[in-house]
């Protein structure tokens, strides 16, 4: 349940960050009826028009920024403390704008990560060690990009922690340290 409830609000702060960009892309075109000699807009096309077409473009692309966390069976976290099982449900994309935060997904995406590796060009890996049901297998190897390190919310799990899904792409990869 909670990973639905994680998705859920993913999807809730996606919209809302869609939402928000269709105001920004109506408010320019406000801006550039403002500034233009063309004639007012009208019901019948010009810039009102080019408005609802951008602005749906917008809401599309939104939308489709969505798909990343879907509710799925697995992660069984249910004899893990509550407060780690709430930690992962708020933890949030570290190379995401903090005023429009994407969730990491959730128990279903979360894997135990205590080993891993750097290779000879520097990229380092995170080696799964706990499934917790889920459908990667131990010894999986994961490519973690610096960008979705996430040092700022602390770690009570006792353990690293990725999210990642069946294509192997990691969302936020979480060190070992304490609150």
């Amino acid at each position: 349940m909670s990973t639905l409830n994680g998705c859920l609000a993913k999807m809730q702060m996606d919209l809302a960050a869609a939402h928000d960009a269709a105001r920004s892309l109506q408010n320019t075109l406000a801006d550039m009826e403002a500034r233009s000699s063309l004639p007012p807009p009208s019901r019948g096309g010009g810039w009102f028009v080019s408005g609802l077409v951008l602005g749906a473009a917008a809401m599309a692309l939104g939308l489709l920024a969505v798909g990343v966390c879907h509710a799925k069976p697995g992660g069984d976290w249910s004899q893990v403390d509550p407060e780690v099982r709430e930690w992962i449900g708020s933890l949030v994309m570290p190379d995401r704008d903090p005023a429009y935060p994407v969730s990491c997904c959730g128990e279903a995406d979360a894997y135990e990560a205590d080993l891993g590796e750097t290779d000879e060009a520097g990229h380092n890996y995170a080696i799964i060690t706990g499934t917790r049901g889920n459908p990667l297998p131990v010894g999986t190897k994961l490519l973690v990009p610096p960008e979705k390190i996430q040092n700022r919310q602390g770690n009570p799990s006792g353990h690293v922690i990725v999210f990642t899904n069946e294509n192997k792409n990691v969302f936020c990869f979480v060190p070992n340290g304490g609150m």
